[in-house]
């Protein structure tokens, strides 16, 4: 038996073969009657292709097949919700391709496909069919050997200008405006992790969850230190969140502490297994012994990065002691400051630069004096 994709089956269903607007509106004309708007697609779209009858009433089966794997239609060719709002957008181009466009990237594993597109040309890959489904494989993310999945979702992201240029060129802002990482669409991003955590955690926790992250971060001044140590918990998950990691388990909850530490373990299992230990601190300052005593938990944990998140400062001490740990060992350390959080409550992206410029300073403290040897 198959294992079931990981990607929706796209083949025949693209903008290069079909007309968006048009084949909703066929939808819209014989929903509820399958046969009829497989009929009109094939007379519309491959009634005089260069192939037998029966390969061209299998590309038109193949289109309707397409766009049921992307949820704009139900086994009886109806409009979906989703495919209903499409529909209302058949006069918006821009709108129309940005809608389904955040559709694939939230729901059907599109954003891990622009990850790992970003992560193999940032390493020097070069990107193709080939490499991308091992490095899909990679994220756990399958599709049928021989399937082109990635390569239609593709043509519909360029639709939105998510990928532009080169074939494989992604652009970052386009992605961060079509998912709307502003506050009133957090909820839409985080319900995956909510589903997650259900049967873990505080229902407050979730209750805090949905709501938008500057709100969050506002409620880390409340009065009541339980209020405040959930909000502290909440904004780790948040950025790990965004960060695209799975969450393991909490170590020490904020009602332990009296609202000023929390700490949790996320997972990420791209390429190899990394483990994050993530300790949140709602204090004025973190010093060197908050550093060392989450250096000594990375061996009892078995973490590959630490990271302190803290809505006061980064002590110089415990940077320089951050430093020496990271150019001595293995060991990841990012310190997350509260002027990072600031501007993270403001526009939840600014996590990817904090995080990317300590990430970049872990690798200058890391670099390799390798001794090039030379024949005379």
């Amino acid at each position: 038996m198959s294992k079931k994709s990981d990607l929706p089956f796209g083949s025949e269903f693209s903008p290069s073969q079909i007309d968006l607007p048009a084949i909703l509106e066929m939808a819209a004309t014989h929903g509820g009657d399958w046969r009829a708007f497989e009929k009109a697609v094939f007379i519309a779209y491959f009634e005089r292709h260069a192939t037998s009858e029966r390969n061209r009433r299998k590309l038109a089966n193949n289109t309707k097949l397409g766009m049921i794997a992307y949820g704009i239609i139900d086994r009886q060719a109806s409009l979906t919700s989703l495919g209903t709002e499409l529909l209302a957008l058949k006069d918006k181009p821009a709108a129309l391709y940005e809608r389904l466009a955040k559709h694939i990237l939230l729901n059907l594993n599109g954003m891990t496909l622009v990850r790992c597109i970003q992560d193999m040309v940032a390493a020097g890959e070069r990107v193709t069919l080939t490499t991308l489904r091992q490095g899909l494989a990679g994220r756990g993310v399958h599709y049928p050997p021989g399937g082109k999945h990635p390569s239609m979702m593709r043509l519909w992201l360029a639709e939105a200008g998510v990928f532009s240029g080169r074939r494989w060129q992604v652009d970052p802002d386009r992605v961060e405006a079509i998912l709307g990482l502003t506050e009133n669409l957090i909820d839409d991003v985080v319900e995956p992790l909510v589903d997650q955590l259900r049967h873990q955690t505080d229902p407050k926790l979730l209750t805090l969850l949905r709501t938008p992250l500057s709100a969050i971060l506002q409620a880390l001044d409340d009065s009541d230190r339980y209020k405040a140590g959930l909000a502290l918990e909440a904004v780790a998950f948040e950025i790990m969140r965004l960060l695209d990691m799975t969450y393991v388990g909490t170590r020490l909850r904020a009602d332990q502490t009296g609202g000023e530490e929390v700490h949790l373990i996320f997972e990420s299992t791209r390429l190899v297994l990394s483990r994050w230990q993530v300790q949140c601190k709602n204090t004025a300052r973190v010093s060197l012994d908050d550093v060392a005593k989450e250096v000594g938990l990375t061996h009892l944990l078995k973490s590959n990065v630490m990271v302190i998140v803290t809505t006061g400062e980064i002590g110089s001490e415990a940077r320089s002691y951050a430093n020496k740990i990271m150019a001595d060992s293995s060991l990841a350390v990012i310190l997350i400051s509260g002027g990072d959080l600031k501007a993270i409550g403001e526009r939840p992206t600014a996590i990817l630069r904090a995080f990317d410029r300590e990430a970049r300073h872990a690798m200058d403290l890391k670099k390799l004096e390798l001794q090039v040897s030379s024949t005379t």
